[in-house]
Protein backbone atom coordinates (compact mmCIF):
# COMPACT_ATOMS: atom_id res chain seq x y z
CA UNK A 1 0.00 0.00 0.00
CA UNK A 2 1.39 3.38 -1.04
CA UNK A 3 1.12 6.48 0.59
CA UNK A 4 -0.02 9.62 -1.26
CA UNK A 5 -0.33 13.42 0.09
CA UNK A 6 -1.94 16.23 -2.04
CA UNK A 7 -0.80 19.97 -2.32
CA UNK A 8 -2.97 22.34 -3.71
CA UNK A 9 -3.92 26.09 -1.98
CA UNK A 10 -7.42 25.28 -3.14
CA UNK A 11 -9.21 23.21 -0.77
CA UNK A 12 -12.25 22.11 -3.36
CA UNK A 13 -9.08 20.85 -5.71
CA UNK A 14 -7.61 18.68 -2.60
CA UNK A 15 -11.15 17.09 -2.20
CA UNK A 16 -11.82 16.48 -5.58
CA UNK A 17 -8.66 14.59 -6.10
CA UNK A 18 -9.19 12.71 -3.17
CA UNK A 19 -12.84 11.77 -4.32
CA UNK A 20 -10.99 10.42 -7.59
CA UNK A 21 -8.62 8.87 -6.18
CA UNK A 22 -10.84 6.71 -3.59
CA UNK A 23 -13.14 5.67 -6.07
CA UNK A 24 -9.80 4.05 -7.91
CA UNK A 25 -8.59 0.20 -7.74
CA UNK A 26 -5.19 1.33 -7.38
CA UNK A 27 -3.39 0.30 -3.49
CA UNK A 28 -3.06 4.04 -2.28
CA UNK A 29 -3.66 5.44 1.40
CA UNK A 30 -4.36 9.13 1.38
CA UNK A 31 -2.43 11.66 3.91
CA UNK A 32 -3.84 15.03 4.90
CA UNK A 33 -2.80 17.45 2.02
CA UNK A 34 -1.03 20.71 2.33
CA UNK A 35 -2.60 23.73 1.57
CA UNK A 36 0.95 25.71 0.66
CA UNK A 37 4.64 24.58 0.06
CA UNK A 38 5.91 25.37 3.09
CA UNK A 39 3.32 22.71 4.80
CA UNK A 40 4.01 20.50 2.02
CA UNK A 41 7.65 20.26 2.70
CA UNK A 42 6.77 19.80 6.86
CA UNK A 43 4.14 16.93 6.27
CA UNK A 44 6.09 14.72 3.53
CA UNK A 45 9.09 15.22 6.32
CA UNK A 46 6.20 14.14 9.10
CA UNK A 47 4.24 11.28 6.93
CA UNK A 48 7.00 10.28 4.03
CA UNK A 49 4.56 9.82 1.62
CA UNK A 50 5.19 7.51 -1.26
CA UNK A 51 3.81 10.28 -4.33
CA UNK A 52 2.97 13.82 -3.92
CA UNK A 53 0.51 15.56 -6.89
CA UNK A 54 1.82 19.05 -6.17
CA UNK A 55 0.01 22.56 -7.80
CA UNK A 56 3.39 25.23 -8.84
CA UNK A 57 1.12 28.11 -7.94
CA UNK A 58 0.80 27.95 -3.97
CA UNK A 59 2.04 30.42 -1.26
CA UNK A 60 4.99 30.49 1.00
CA UNK A 61 6.88 28.04 -1.36
CA UNK A 62 6.16 27.66 -5.24
CA UNK A 63 5.52 23.48 -5.92
CA UNK A 64 8.64 23.66 -8.09
CA UNK A 65 10.57 25.72 -4.87
CA UNK A 66 9.26 22.89 -2.24
CA UNK A 67 10.47 19.88 -4.74
CA UNK A 68 13.73 21.71 -5.00
CA UNK A 69 13.64 22.06 -0.69
CA UNK A 70 12.94 17.77 -0.40
CA UNK A 71 15.22 17.28 -3.00
CA UNK A 72 17.74 19.15 -1.14
CA UNK A 73 16.82 17.21 2.24
CA UNK A 74 17.51 14.12 0.51
CA UNK A 75 13.63 13.15 0.31
CA UNK A 76 13.35 10.55 -2.71
CA UNK A 77 9.54 10.49 -3.40
CA UNK A 78 7.46 10.54 -7.07
CA UNK A 79 6.33 13.41 -8.00
CA UNK A 80 3.22 14.68 -10.41
CA UNK A 81 2.27 18.41 -10.90
CA UNK A 82 -0.97 18.99 -11.30
CA UNK A 83 -1.36 23.08 -12.49
CA UNK A 84 -3.45 25.41 -14.47
CA UNK A 85 -0.29 26.47 -16.13
CA UNK A 86 0.55 25.22 -19.81
CA UNK A 87 3.74 27.31 -19.87
CA UNK A 88 6.60 24.87 -21.75
CA UNK A 89 9.06 26.25 -19.00
CA UNK A 90 7.32 25.52 -15.92
CA UNK A 91 7.19 21.78 -17.47
CA UNK A 92 10.73 21.59 -18.09
CA UNK A 93 11.97 22.48 -15.26
CA UNK A 94 8.93 19.97 -12.90
CA UNK A 95 10.68 16.92 -15.65
CA UNK A 96 14.13 18.44 -14.55
CA UNK A 97 13.26 18.11 -11.14
CA UNK A 98 11.97 14.90 -11.73
CA UNK A 99 8.25 14.61 -11.99
CA UNK A 100 6.85 11.78 -13.72
CA UNK A 101 3.74 13.41 -15.04
CA UNK A 102 2.74 17.13 -15.60
CA UNK A 103 -0.91 17.44 -15.69
CA UNK A 104 -3.57 20.66 -16.57
CA UNK A 105 -6.23 21.50 -14.12
CA UNK A 106 -9.00 20.12 -14.20
CA UNK A 107 -7.53 16.78 -14.55
CA UNK A 108 -9.76 14.44 -15.88
CA UNK A 109 -9.79 11.24 -14.54
CA UNK A 110 -8.11 8.76 -17.09
CA UNK A 111 -4.90 11.27 -17.44
CA UNK A 112 -5.06 11.17 -13.30
CA UNK A 113 -5.29 7.65 -13.17
CA UNK A 114 -2.52 6.85 -15.68
CA UNK A 115 -0.59 9.23 -14.25
CA UNK A 116 -0.55 7.02 -10.91
CA UNK A 117 -0.51 3.97 -12.12
CA UNK A 118 2.96 5.06 -13.96
CA UNK A 119 4.05 6.80 -10.46
CA UNK A 120 2.97 3.49 -8.64
CA UNK A 121 4.55 1.18 -11.55
CA UNK A 122 7.81 3.30 -10.58
CA UNK A 123 7.89 2.74 -7.11
CA UNK A 124 7.23 -0.97 -7.87
CA UNK A 125 10.78 -0.95 -10.44
CA UNK A 126 12.51 1.33 -7.48
CA UNK A 127 11.27 -1.30 -5.12
CA UNK A 128 12.52 -4.12 -7.20
CA UNK A 129 15.94 -2.50 -7.69
CA UNK A 130 16.59 -1.89 -4.20
CA UNK A 131 15.93 -6.03 -3.63
CA UNK A 132 18.74 -6.92 -5.92
CA UNK A 133 21.09 -4.22 -5.19
CA UNK A 134 20.62 -5.70 -1.44
CA UNK A 135 20.92 -8.91 -2.60
CA UNK A 136 24.15 -8.36 -5.02
CA UNK A 137 25.89 -5.98 -1.94
CA UNK A 138 25.88 -8.92 0.20
CA UNK A 139 26.76 -11.16 -2.38
CA UNK A 140 29.22 -9.35 -3.41
CA UNK A 141 30.61 -7.74 -0.18
CA UNK A 142 33.81 -9.36 -0.18
CA UNK A 143 34.18 -7.98 -3.90
CA UNK A 144 33.95 -4.17 -3.19
CA UNK A 145 36.73 -4.77 -0.21
CA UNK A 146 39.04 -6.04 -3.18
CA UNK A 147 38.18 -3.25 -5.21
CA UNK A 148 38.58 -0.59 -2.78
CA UNK A 149 42.33 -2.23 -2.24
CA UNK A 150 42.99 -1.77 -5.81
CA UNK A 151 41.68 2.05 -5.59
CA UNK A 152 43.85 2.59 -3.17
CA UNK A 153 47.12 0.73 -4.90
CA UNK A 154 46.41 2.64 -8.11
CA UNK A 155 46.52 5.79 -5.55
CA UNK A 156 49.79 4.19 -4.33
CA UNK A 157 51.02 3.73 -8.22
CA UNK A 158 50.23 7.19 -9.03
CA UNK A 159 47.24 6.94 -10.92
CA UNK A 160 43.67 6.53 -10.11
CA UNK A 161 41.27 3.41 -11.10
CA UNK A 162 38.71 5.80 -11.89
CA UNK A 163 36.70 2.18 -12.41
CA UNK A 164 37.71 1.20 -8.86
CA UNK A 165 36.64 4.41 -7.70
CA UNK A 166 33.35 4.17 -8.93
CA UNK A 167 32.75 0.63 -7.15
CA UNK A 168 33.78 2.48 -4.48
CA UNK A 169 31.33 5.23 -4.41
CA UNK A 170 28.74 1.92 -4.76
CA UNK A 171 29.65 0.38 -1.67
CA UNK A 172 30.29 3.71 0.11
CA UNK A 173 28.32 6.38 -1.26
CA UNK A 174 29.33 9.08 1.20
CA UNK A 175 33.26 9.32 -0.12
CA UNK A 176 31.74 11.48 -2.80
CA UNK A 177 32.02 14.18 -0.34
CA UNK A 178 36.20 12.96 -0.21
CA UNK A 179 38.18 11.68 2.66
CA UNK A 180 41.35 11.46 5.03
CA UNK A 181 43.99 9.43 3.75
CA UNK A 182 46.60 7.60 6.61
CA UNK A 183 49.90 5.53 6.81
CA UNK A 184 50.99 3.35 9.51
CA UNK A 185 54.16 2.35 10.08
CA UNK A 186 54.28 -0.36 12.87
CA UNK A 187 56.91 -1.38 15.48
CA UNK A 188 57.93 -4.54 17.64
CA UNK A 189 59.67 -5.08 20.29
CA UNK A 190 63.04 -3.24 20.39
CA UNK A 191 61.49 -0.69 18.57
CA UNK A 192 61.87 -2.73 15.21
CA UNK A 193 59.84 -1.79 12.10
CA UNK A 194 57.82 -4.76 11.46
CA UNK A 195 57.38 -5.44 7.69
CA UNK A 196 55.19 -8.66 7.22
CA UNK A 197 51.94 -7.19 8.70
CA UNK A 198 49.96 -10.34 8.34
CA UNK A 199 46.84 -10.37 9.76
CA UNK A 200 47.96 -6.97 11.72
CA UNK A 201 46.51 -4.74 8.78
CA UNK A 202 43.00 -6.42 8.93
CA UNK A 203 42.87 -6.00 13.12
CA UNK A 204 43.52 -2.10 12.18
CA UNK A 205 40.89 -1.66 9.47
CA UNK A 206 38.21 -3.78 11.86
CA UNK A 207 39.26 -1.33 14.89
CA UNK A 208 38.63 1.81 12.48
CA UNK A 209 35.36 0.41 11.00
CA UNK A 210 33.76 0.42 14.21
CA UNK A 211 33.72 4.40 14.43
CA UNK A 212 33.45 4.79 10.37
CA UNK A 213 33.71 3.69 6.88
CA UNK A 214 37.40 2.95 5.83
CA UNK A 215 39.25 0.58 3.06
CA UNK A 216 42.95 -0.29 3.54
CA UNK A 217 45.47 -2.33 1.88
CA UNK A 218 49.20 -3.21 3.04
CA UNK A 219 52.09 -2.02 0.67
CA UNK A 220 55.70 -2.35 0.78
CA UNK A 221 55.67 -2.70 4.98
CA UNK A 222 53.32 0.37 5.38
CA UNK A 223 49.47 -0.04 5.83
CA UNK A 224 47.78 2.55 4.12
CA UNK A 225 44.09 3.75 4.88
CA UNK A 226 41.21 6.14 3.39
CA UNK A 227 38.86 7.19 6.23
CA UNK A 228 35.46 8.76 5.01
CA UNK A 229 33.96 11.08 7.51
CA UNK A 230 30.35 11.32 8.72
CA UNK A 231 27.80 13.44 7.27
CA UNK A 232 28.28 16.95 9.31
CA UNK A 233 32.02 16.31 10.44
CA UNK A 234 33.12 19.87 8.78
CA UNK A 235 36.48 20.26 7.29
CA UNK A 236 37.59 22.68 10.76
CA UNK A 237 36.79 19.31 12.53
CA UNK A 238 37.90 16.62 10.38
CA UNK A 239 41.70 16.44 10.99
CA UNK A 240 41.21 16.25 15.08
CA UNK A 241 37.89 13.82 14.06
CA UNK A 242 40.88 11.21 12.21
CA UNK A 243 43.66 11.61 15.24
CA UNK A 244 40.72 10.36 17.62
CA UNK A 245 39.39 7.75 15.27
CA UNK A 246 42.92 6.34 14.47
CA UNK A 247 44.28 7.00 18.06
CA UNK A 248 41.56 4.70 19.20
CA UNK A 249 43.63 1.86 16.64
CA UNK A 250 46.94 2.93 18.17
CA UNK A 251 45.67 2.21 22.30
CA UNK A 252 44.32 -1.22 20.79
CA UNK A 253 47.78 -2.34 19.24
CA UNK A 254 49.77 -1.35 22.47
CA UNK A 255 47.81 -3.65 24.47
CA UNK A 256 49.48 -6.33 21.75
CA UNK A 257 52.88 -4.85 22.50
CA UNK A 258 52.94 -2.98 19.29
CA UNK A 259 53.14 0.39 18.95
CA UNK A 260 52.69 2.36 15.85
CA UNK A 261 53.40 5.65 13.78
CA UNK A 262 50.78 7.31 11.96
CA UNK A 263 50.80 9.98 9.56
CA UNK A 264 47.61 12.06 8.48
CA UNK A 265 46.29 13.62 5.05
CA UNK A 266 44.45 17.03 4.84
CA UNK A 267 40.89 16.53 4.19
CA UNK A 268 40.78 15.87 0.46
CA UNK A 269 37.06 16.68 -0.89
CA UNK A 270 37.76 16.41 -4.56
CA UNK A 271 38.80 12.97 -6.04
CA UNK A 272 41.52 15.07 -8.55
CA UNK A 273 42.72 15.44 -5.09
CA UNK A 274 43.39 11.92 -3.45
CA UNK A 275 47.02 11.42 -5.24
CA UNK A 276 48.40 14.54 -3.44
CA UNK A 277 46.75 12.60 -0.25
CA UNK A 278 48.84 9.91 -0.84
CA UNK A 279 52.22 11.87 -1.70
CA UNK A 280 51.31 13.81 2.11
CA UNK A 281 51.08 10.77 3.79
CA UNK A 282 54.08 9.98 2.43
CA UNK A 283 55.96 13.04 2.93
CA UNK A 284 55.19 12.67 7.06
CA UNK A 285 56.07 9.20 6.97
CA UNK A 286 59.84 9.84 5.73
CA UNK A 287 62.49 9.25 8.33
CA UNK A 288 60.13 8.10 11.22
CA UNK A 289 61.18 5.68 13.13
CA UNK A 290 59.49 6.15 16.67
CA UNK A 291 55.82 5.85 17.72
CA UNK A 292 53.40 8.91 17.60
CA UNK A 293 50.55 10.39 14.93
CA UNK A 294 51.70 13.66 12.82
CA UNK A 295 49.00 15.63 10.14
CA UNK A 296 50.72 16.63 7.45
CA UNK A 297 50.80 20.74 6.90
CA UNK A 298 51.69 22.64 4.10
CA UNK A 299 54.91 25.42 4.98
CA UNK A 300 53.89 27.43 2.58
CA UNK A 301 49.89 27.78 1.15
CA UNK A 302 50.12 28.22 -2.93
CA UNK A 303 48.98 31.19 -3.96
CA UNK A 304 47.68 31.80 -7.76
CA UNK A 305 48.29 35.17 -9.46
CA UNK A 306 45.48 36.57 -10.18
CA UNK A 307 46.06 38.45 -14.05
CA UNK A 308 42.46 39.73 -13.98
CA UNK A 309 42.51 41.44 -11.00
CA UNK A 310 45.18 43.74 -12.58
CA UNK A 311 42.56 45.41 -14.63
CA UNK A 312 39.79 45.27 -12.35
CA UNK A 313 40.43 49.06 -11.55
CA UNK A 314 41.00 50.48 -15.19
CA UNK A 315 37.18 48.45 -16.02
CA UNK A 316 35.57 49.92 -13.43
CA UNK A 317 36.60 53.31 -14.97
CA UNK A 318 35.66 52.25 -18.15
CA UNK A 319 32.41 51.04 -16.92
CA UNK A 320 32.07 54.31 -15.11
CA UNK A 321 32.65 56.36 -18.23
CA UNK A 322 29.97 54.62 -20.45
CA UNK A 323 32.74 52.48 -22.08
CA UNK A 324 31.18 49.39 -21.79
CA UNK A 325 32.43 47.73 -25.22
CA UNK A 326 35.69 48.80 -24.86
CA UNK A 327 35.58 47.19 -21.48
CA UNK A 328 34.57 44.22 -22.95
CA UNK A 329 37.36 44.17 -25.37
CA UNK A 330 39.74 44.69 -22.95
CA UNK A 331 38.53 41.29 -20.20
CA UNK A 332 38.48 39.40 -23.92
CA UNK A 333 41.55 39.92 -24.72
CA UNK A 334 43.09 39.69 -21.38
CA UNK A 335 41.25 36.08 -20.84
CA UNK A 336 42.43 35.17 -24.29
CA UNK A 337 45.92 35.78 -24.27
CA UNK A 338 46.51 34.38 -20.80
CA UNK A 339 44.62 30.76 -21.39
CA UNK A 340 47.24 28.68 -23.59
CA UNK A 341 45.98 25.66 -23.18
CA UNK A 342 42.22 24.15 -22.92
CA UNK A 343 42.51 21.76 -20.11
CA UNK A 344 40.16 21.13 -17.35
CA UNK A 345 42.75 22.45 -14.41
CA UNK A 346 43.54 25.64 -16.55
CA UNK A 347 39.79 26.50 -17.30
CA UNK A 348 38.92 25.72 -13.79
CA UNK A 349 41.64 28.52 -12.68
CA UNK A 350 40.66 31.22 -15.54
CA UNK A 351 36.60 30.67 -14.10
CA UNK A 352 37.49 31.72 -10.45
CA UNK A 353 39.65 34.68 -12.17
CA UNK A 354 37.03 35.68 -14.11
CA UNK A 355 34.40 35.14 -11.41
CA UNK A 356 36.52 37.15 -9.10
CA UNK A 357 36.86 40.18 -11.61
CA UNK A 358 32.86 40.40 -11.63
CA UNK A 359 32.83 40.33 -7.83
CA UNK A 360 35.58 43.48 -7.78
CA UNK A 361 33.28 45.35 -10.46
CA UNK A 362 30.36 45.15 -8.47
CA UNK A 363 32.13 46.14 -5.37
CA UNK A 364 33.47 49.29 -7.31
CA UNK A 365 30.05 49.61 -8.67
CA UNK A 366 29.07 50.64 -5.36
CA UNK A 367 31.42 53.39 -4.92
CA UNK A 368 28.97 54.86 -8.38
CA UNK A 369 25.94 53.69 -7.14
CA UNK A 370 25.09 52.41 -3.73
CA UNK A 371 24.91 49.10 -2.84
CA UNK A 372 21.59 47.51 -4.28
CA UNK A 373 20.87 50.80 -5.11
CA UNK A 374 20.14 50.31 -9.07
CA UNK A 375 18.97 46.27 -8.77
CA UNK A 376 20.88 43.40 -9.22
CA UNK A 377 22.71 40.97 -11.55
CA UNK A 378 23.33 37.45 -10.96
CA UNK A 379 27.36 36.41 -10.31
CA UNK A 380 27.01 33.00 -10.19
CA UNK A 381 23.52 31.96 -12.59
CA UNK A 382 25.10 29.27 -15.31
CA UNK A 383 28.54 29.19 -13.87
CA UNK A 384 28.78 25.56 -13.27
CA UNK A 385 27.96 25.12 -17.02
CA UNK A 386 30.93 26.60 -18.54
CA UNK A 387 32.97 23.75 -20.56
CA UNK A 388 35.34 26.19 -22.27
CA UNK A 389 36.68 28.85 -23.25
CA UNK A 390 34.45 30.41 -25.28
CA UNK A 391 31.90 29.73 -23.29
CA UNK A 392 34.02 31.32 -20.29
CA UNK A 393 34.12 34.41 -22.42
CA UNK A 394 30.07 34.88 -23.42
CA UNK A 395 29.77 34.35 -19.41
CA UNK A 396 31.98 37.14 -18.58
CA UNK A 397 30.75 39.51 -21.59
CA UNK A 398 27.02 38.91 -20.58
CA UNK A 399 27.78 39.21 -16.48
CA UNK A 400 30.04 42.63 -17.68
CA UNK A 401 27.27 44.12 -19.52
CA UNK A 402 24.61 43.07 -16.46
CA UNK A 403 27.06 44.32 -14.61
CA UNK A 404 26.80 48.07 -16.34
CA UNK A 405 23.41 47.70 -16.81
CA UNK A 406 22.60 47.34 -12.81
CA UNK A 407 25.26 48.62 -11.50
CA UNK A 408 27.10 51.58 -13.07
CA UNK A 409 24.50 52.60 -15.61
CA UNK A 410 21.75 54.84 -13.28
CA UNK A 411 19.84 55.68 -15.48
CA UNK A 412 18.40 51.89 -15.90
CA UNK A 413 14.81 51.83 -14.43
CA UNK A 414 13.77 49.19 -12.16
CA UNK A 415 10.07 48.00 -11.03
CA UNK A 416 9.74 49.96 -7.53
CA UNK A 417 9.20 46.71 -5.59
CA UNK A 418 12.03 44.64 -7.27
CA UNK A 419 14.11 47.71 -6.13
CA UNK A 420 12.91 47.61 -2.57
CA UNK A 421 13.10 44.31 -2.53
CA UNK A 422 16.54 44.10 -3.45
CA UNK A 423 17.50 46.85 -0.89
CA UNK A 424 15.67 44.63 2.06
CA UNK A 425 18.20 41.79 0.93
CA UNK A 426 21.30 43.57 0.78
CA UNK A 427 20.35 44.67 4.20
CA UNK A 428 19.09 41.74 5.57
CA UNK A 429 20.98 38.89 3.94
CA UNK A 430 22.66 37.59 7.26
CA UNK A 431 19.31 36.41 8.88
CA UNK A 432 16.96 34.20 8.37
CA UNK A 433 14.73 35.90 5.70
CA UNK A 434 12.03 34.66 3.63
CA UNK A 435 9.98 35.56 0.31
CA UNK A 436 7.41 36.05 2.51
CA UNK A 437 8.94 38.64 5.11
CA UNK A 438 10.74 40.25 2.25
CA UNK A 439 6.63 41.01 0.51
CA UNK A 440 5.82 42.20 3.68
CA UNK A 441 8.64 44.61 3.97
CA UNK A 442 8.06 46.37 0.65
CA UNK A 443 4.29 46.28 0.82
CA UNK A 444 2.91 43.56 -1.70
CA UNK A 445 2.03 40.04 -1.24
CA UNK A 446 4.70 37.15 -1.92
CA UNK A 447 3.30 35.70 -4.63
CA UNK A 448 2.93 39.21 -6.36
CA UNK A 449 6.70 39.71 -5.45
CA UNK A 450 7.66 36.05 -6.57
CA UNK A 451 6.35 36.89 -10.15
CA UNK A 452 8.42 40.00 -10.31
CA UNK A 453 11.33 38.87 -9.64
CA UNK A 454 11.20 36.38 -12.52
CA UNK A 455 9.85 38.62 -14.95
CA UNK A 456 12.49 41.42 -13.94
CA UNK A 457 15.25 39.20 -13.06
CA UNK A 458 14.82 36.00 -14.60
CA UNK A 459 15.32 34.65 -10.89
CA UNK A 460 14.02 33.40 -7.19
CA UNK A 461 13.79 34.97 -3.92
CA UNK A 462 15.53 32.12 -3.06
CA UNK A 463 18.55 32.11 -5.72
CA UNK A 464 19.22 36.00 -5.37
CA UNK A 465 19.84 35.56 -1.51
CA UNK A 466 22.26 32.56 -2.18
CA UNK A 467 23.82 34.25 -4.85
CA UNK A 468 24.22 37.32 -2.20
CA UNK A 469 25.48 35.45 0.71
CA UNK A 470 28.05 33.54 -1.25
CA UNK A 471 29.88 36.81 -2.76
CA UNK A 472 29.78 38.56 0.00
CA UNK A 473 31.40 35.39 2.08
CA UNK A 474 34.30 35.31 -0.41
CA UNK A 475 34.41 39.06 -0.05
CA UNK A 476 35.47 38.25 3.61
CA UNK A 477 37.27 35.30 2.68
CA UNK A 478 39.20 37.74 0.79
CA UNK A 479 40.01 40.13 3.02
CA UNK A 480 41.36 37.17 5.65
CA UNK A 481 40.20 38.65 8.96
CA UNK A 482 37.94 36.15 9.88
CA UNK A 483 37.77 32.13 9.59
CA UNK A 484 35.35 30.31 7.63
CA UNK A 485 32.96 29.52 10.48
CA UNK A 486 32.98 32.67 11.72
CA UNK A 487 32.35 34.32 7.90
CA UNK A 488 29.40 31.05 7.54
CA UNK A 489 27.80 32.76 10.54
CA UNK A 490 28.48 36.92 9.00
CA UNK A 491 26.98 36.07 5.76
CA UNK A 492 23.43 33.72 7.53
CA UNK A 493 24.64 30.38 8.16
CA UNK A 494 24.44 28.99 11.04
CA UNK A 495 25.68 25.34 10.15
CA UNK A 496 28.98 25.35 8.89
CA UNK A 497 28.33 21.62 7.11
CA UNK A 498 25.72 23.49 5.23
CA UNK A 499 27.59 26.80 4.35
CA UNK A 500 30.05 24.33 2.78
CA UNK A 501 27.49 22.45 0.66
CA UNK A 502 26.09 25.83 -0.28
CA UNK A 503 29.26 27.15 -1.50
CA UNK A 504 30.46 24.32 -3.59
CA UNK A 505 27.34 23.79 -5.37
CA UNK A 506 26.76 27.86 -6.17
CA UNK A 507 30.19 27.89 -7.38
CA UNK A 508 31.89 24.83 -8.06
CA UNK A 509 35.09 25.49 -5.91
CA UNK A 510 35.53 24.38 -2.34
CA UNK A 511 36.51 27.15 0.36
CA UNK A 512 40.13 25.94 0.29
CA UNK A 513 40.24 26.58 -3.75
CA UNK A 514 38.84 29.84 -3.81
CA UNK A 515 41.62 30.56 -1.03
CA UNK A 516 44.32 30.31 -3.82
CA UNK A 517 43.36 33.14 -5.50
CA UNK A 518 43.03 35.94 -2.35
Amino acid sequence: MYKIMIADDEEVECRTLEHKIKNMDLEITILPSACDGVSLVKNVERYRPDIAIVDINMPGLSGLESIEVLQMKKIDLVIIINSAYSDFSYMQKALQLGATDYLLKPSGRPALEEALRKAIAKLESRKLLKREREKEQTAAGHFYDVAGEKWLLSLLLGEQDEKCYEWLLESYPDAKRGGIFAAWKLFGGHGNAIQSLGSLGERILECCRNFCNCIGVEHRGIYFMFLIPEEGVGEAACEQWAIRTLTIGINRLKKEQIEAFVSISRLKQEKEQFVNGIREIRIVLQGRDTPGIAVFHYHETRKVYNELSDIAAGASRLLAAGKLEECIISVRKRISSGVLTEDTDTLKEWKVKAAMLLIELEQNAELFAGEGANGYCMIWGSFSEIQSVDGLLAWVEKRIRECYRYGYHASVSSNEYVTKALIYIYENYTRDISLEETAQAVGISYFYLSRLLKQEKNTTFVEILTDTRVRKAIRLMKENEHSIKEISALVGYSNLSYFYKVLKKTTGFTAGDLKQYF
